[in-house]
């Protein structure tokens, strides 16, 4: 059944993890982070079947499957029998925005962390962030280690980091590199990747809808 397109972020973000959501006593495989890498693989890609979407989301047919027909319930995603899933106009509407929100980096390096990854949020930021409870929330999901950085006005703000801890200027120059094409007001989280380079991504867009989340609540 066709709905109305979410008016803001915040709808969407809550919309992508219903959709991972348990529902009786199913719990699915997958969460938020498969949700939007389908749906911006289709969305970049055009229509995909399911083995393909399978390989690039890191997991089973049959729950990718399952997957595609919550996608289908909730007027994002139609299945074509010949081209496989198709992104309906919801879909890529939602598609499109988490894309601009959510901007994933790989083949980073920062101290001697394995598979680093740099998720920046391109989003207003509220006054007051609580970097431990954002980490607490990244802690959650399974992220081992984080830098929590803020860009306010081109000023790179680092809560917890002292400006005389040694790791001060090698972080912040990290940063700024990064912050150089972007708005004032972004968030960024650099992390220790919990998965294989395959399922990179999957991790880092879960990571960035949590840091959405927390942001839409304290708005």
């Amino acid at each position: 059944m066709q709905q109305s397109i979410p008016l803001d972020l915040c709808s969407a973000v809550k919309e992508l993890k219903e959709v991972a959501t348990m529902k009786g006593y199913v719990k699915p495989v997958y969460h938020e982070g498969h949700v939007i890498k389908a749906l911006i693989s289709l969305y970049r890609e055009g229509p995909l079947g399911r083995k393909l979407l399978s390989k690039k989301l890191g997991i089973g047919e049959t729950s990718v499957r399952n997957l595609i027909n919550r996608l289908v319930d909730r007027d994002l995603v139609r299945v074509d029998k010949t081209a496989g899933s198709i992104l309906t106009s919801r879909g890529e509407y939602i598609a499109r925005l988490v894309e601009e929100k959510i901007h994933v980096l790989v083949n980073t390096r920062l101290y001697d962390w394995p598979n680093p990854v740099v998720v920046r949020i391109t989003t207003s930021l509220a006054e007051e962030i609580d970097a431990m409870e954002l980490r607490d929330l990244l802690v959650g999901i399974g992220v081992k280690k984080a830098v929590i950085a803020l860009n306010r006005y081109g000023e790179i703000i680092i809560p917890g980091l002292p400006r005389e801890h040694e790791s001060y200027r090698e972080v912040t120059g990290f940063l700024r590199e990064l912050f150089r094409d972007l708005e004032d007001s972004v968030g960024v989280i650099v992390y220790a990747s919990l998965s294989s380079s395959e399922n990179i991504s999957v991790d880092a867009y879960r990571v960035g809808v949590v840091v959405l989340e927390y942001l839409c609540n304290i708005k």
